[in-house]
This record gives structure tokens, sequence and C-alpha cells, in this order.
């Protein structure tokens, strides 16, 4: 993912990133000017959520659905 650089506007690239917890993220970008060269960081993090999470999958990777076709619950 690309940025733009906060000192001279060009495009910065992250270099690598890493997980502070479960919701937030350290990501470090560098500028692609030659000229300027800035490099920082930047956190990510997760302000809400836009949707209710779907239900847990199986610990084989499958997941239950919640209706039927008829849209009548399942369980």
């Amino acid at each position: 993912m690309a940025f733009t650089c906060p000192q001279c506007g060009a495009v910065a690239k992250t270099r690598t990133s890493e997980m502070m917890s479960e919701e937030t993220r350290r990501s470090y970008h560098q500028c692609q000017n030659i000229l300027c060269g800035c490099t920082f960081t930047m956190i990510t993090s997760i302000e809400r959520y836009l949707t209710l999470p779907t239900p847990p999958a199986t610990s084989d990777g499958f997941s239950y659905p919640e209706t039927g076709l008829s849209g009548q619950p399942l369980r």
C-alpha cells in the first residue's frame, strides 16, 4: 500500500509492518523521492465495526449458515 509523504507529497511505500495488538498495526514507510528520503511510521487501528462479525468458523475452517433458503433461522 502506498501513502503520500508528509514532507514532500511524493509516493511513500510501505516497507514493513508489525502487529501491536489484535486491532492495531505499526507500519514503516519510505518516501520514493530520492531528494527527500523521509522515513516515518504510521499506526493503523480499527476504529469501529460497520457490520456485526459472522459466527466463528469451526476448527476445519467451515462456517455454518445462520438461515436457510427460506430465511428462517437454522438454530
